[in-house]
């Protein structure tokens, strides 16, 4: 079976610096992707991760024939020329909102080292884990732990742009259905994440139709 070839695509993957972000940036960038690796410390991960990722190639330009009309489509938009690594701070809204432009299709045109631009794939894996019982939990840790695991993925959803049949991916855990000691918040928020995705879904379908 031919491996599902994403040349031409701009994925973006936050928490590309972890050990499950940066397996799923390095398997968009083998499959010709241009990956944005976004995360508090991808500025001083980069040396290291940058050279396990597959150079970005931009795809050939599709062949035209003189006979043939041309389309009456818009001008495809830019992709970033290669591999990018950005900052993105989860607990400051403020920079969530200016790293993914707002929604701004003017501002998200124009690529740099601050801003992601327009994307094919979005990917949501950043987490922060749980291991003390609910009740020697401090409330900053808990409050902590919510603000990243649900509430900034519901925040890049809403300001990040996607490309015409552009997806989303949201990373939850097994650990949202299961009962486990320790866990009492991440598991809130895990299955807080599902429940945003699906209905986030449907309201993307909603006004789509």
């Amino acid at each position: 079976m031919t491996p599902l070839s994403l040349a031409g695509k701009h994925c973006a993957v936050v928490g590309g610096t972890g050990h499950i972000g940066f397996h799923i940036a390095k398997a968009f960038a083998s499959r010709g992707a241009v990956v944005t690796v976004l995360g508090r410390s991808a500025l001083e991960a980069r040396p290291k991760l940058e050279p396990k990722l597959v150079p970005y190639s931009p795809p050939p330009p599709a062949p035209s024939s003189d006979d043939a009309p041309a389309p009456r489509s818009s001008p495809p938009e830019p992709l970033p020329a290669s591999h990018r690594f950005l900052r993105l701070d989860l607990s400051d809204p403020a920079n969530i909102k200016t790293v993914f432009y707002e929604n701004n299709p003017a501002g998200a045109e124009k690529f740099g080292d601050r801003h992601v631009g327009p994307l094919d794939i979005l990917v949501n894996c950043a987490g922060i884990a749980q291991t003390t019982l609910l009740s020697r939990t401090s409330n900053a840790e808990l409050a902590s732990i919510i603000d990243t695991n649900l509430l900034a993925p519901m925040l890049v959803c809403k300001n990040a742009r996607l490309r015409r049949n552009g997806c989303i991916i949201n990373v939850s855990s097994l650990m949202a259905n299961r009962a486990e000691l320790g866990v009492t918040a991440y598991a809130a928020s895990k299955a807080g994440l599902i429940g945003a995705c699906e209905k986030h879904t449907y309201e993307s379908f909603i006004i789509a139709t």
